[in-house]
């Protein structure tokens, strides 16, 4: 089989009513990760109390889309991309390929195909994360933790070194970006 799309997340838009959500392709149920903005930041469901996959798992072995649907009890509000189903798929390889024997087409391009979901998911990731422009010379650049009460009400700013945690004051609105 050949990987034909890049989908690895689907971000859709709850209304109240509909409880089936299609998947990107997955080979298990343990594949995929839904999540659900309630209001603030996404919240992961569980699989088996909000929502369940169907099929469970793909014939053949190989990789296809499918449907989540919500738990009546859960359906999804209405709401501006409130709903994410995402692949997940674990980084590891459980088959074993031979230097004997005849050659393993059929594993060799399953093996092929879960490297390549798992790459896709990787560019999904950095697509979606902050990154420095390219002639920029800093790296290794590590955001503080949020979490600590340290950097409560605090901000981050571009300062000559990278970046630095600081309380606003009015001089640091003085020249936005």
């Amino acid at each position: 089989m050949s990987i034909t799309s890049e989908t690895t997340r689907i971000v859709y838009n709850g209304d109240g009513a509909t409880a089936a959500f299609v998947t990107p392709p997955y080979y298990a149920q343990a594949d995929l990760k839904v999540y659900e903005v309630i209001s603030g930041p996404a919240t992961l469901r569980t699989l088996g109390s909000h929502y369940m996959v169907s099929p469970t798992s793909n014939a053949n072995g190989a990789p296809a889309a499918g449907t989540v649907t919500f738990v009546t009890a859960f359906i999804p509000a209405s709401g501006t991309s409130n709903v994410i189903v995402e692949r997940d798929l674990a980084a590891t390889q459980s088959s074993t390929v031979t230097d004997t024997g005849p050659f393993p087409g059929k594993t060799l391009e399953a093996l092929m195909d879960r490297v390549m979901m798992v790459a896709q998911q990787v560019k999904n990731k950095v697509a979606r994360a902050i990154q420095l422009p390219a002639g920029c010379s800093l790296s290794d650049i590590t955001i503080p933790n949020p979490n600590t009460a340290a950097n409560q009400g605090k901000f981050l700013r571009v300062v000559s070194t990278g970046l630095d945690v600081a309380t606003p004051s009015n001089a640091d609105f003085a020249n936005p970006l």
